[in-house]
């Protein structure tokens, strides 16, 4: 985990020194716009009896600026997982491998070739998350309350992560900013801590007018 601590700070350090403002009307422009497909209704059905939340980059576009995803990313408690395996199987999910790196889930397919990850969560806030999620319907589907996301992508540390964290925050109220910064406080430590404060204030720098001048309105 040090080690993906200081690859994350070196990164945060490089963009704060280059980032400008700018793109806040374009970002603006997308604020509101969501994107739901029909199967994700079906994945919902087939985990009803098991709880689940929307994770990955369809829950990043409840809280940012969306970005076109066709896959979708649900998060299970790892005690769940094969209730969820089961559950999908009986849905005419076909398993077709594990995740990779350092995520712990297993890639689903159906006839249609619609792709799904199932992700297997064992931190201590896990359960917390996905109970809290039952609560927070978007288009229908329980999805990771903006704290809990937060601190998930933040603790992934992955450059697209980093992004998706800055974007919400970007946008994200007072409230919604502190609450995400209790939940780092609790589960992080200082210096993801830190880190969140830099993020906070890349996500409210490239909403600010500014040049548009090399920016699409949307991180590489």
């Amino acid at each position: 985990m040090a080690d993906k601590r200081d690859l994350r700070r070196q990164f945060l350090t490089m963009v704060a020194r280059r980032q400008r403002p700018g793109a806040g009307s374009i970002l603006g422009a997308l604020d509101g716009r969501n994107i739901t497909l029909e199967w994700w209704t079906d994945v919902e059905q087939a985990l009803q009896a098991i709880p689940h939340a929307v994770a990955g980059a369809v829950a990043t576009n409840a809280y940012a600026p969306p970005r076109a995803t066709g896959d979708l990313d649900m998060v299970v408690a790892a005690m769940e997982r094969e209730r969820a395996a089961a559950a999908l199987q009986a849905a005419a999910w076909r398993h077709v491998g594990s995740l990779g790196g350092i995520v712990q889930g297993s890639a689903w397919e159906d006839a249609e070739g619609h792709h799904l990850d199932l992700i297997e969560l064992s931190e201590p806030w896990a359960t917390e998350a996905i109970t809290a999620a039952q609560g927070n319907r978007i288009a229908g589907l329980p999805t990771m309350p903006l704290s809990y996301l937060v601190h998930m992508k933040l603790m992934a540390g992955r450059t697209g992560d980093l992004f998706d964290v800055s974007r919400m925050l970007g946008r994200a109220s007072e409230d919604q900013t502190q609450r995400a910064r209790a939940v780092v406080n609790h589960f992080g430590n200082a210096e993801d801590l830190a880190d969140f404060e830099q993020l906070v204030r890349m996500g409210r720098l490239e909403r600010e007018p500014g040049s548009l001048e090399g920016s699409s309105g949307s991180p590489p």
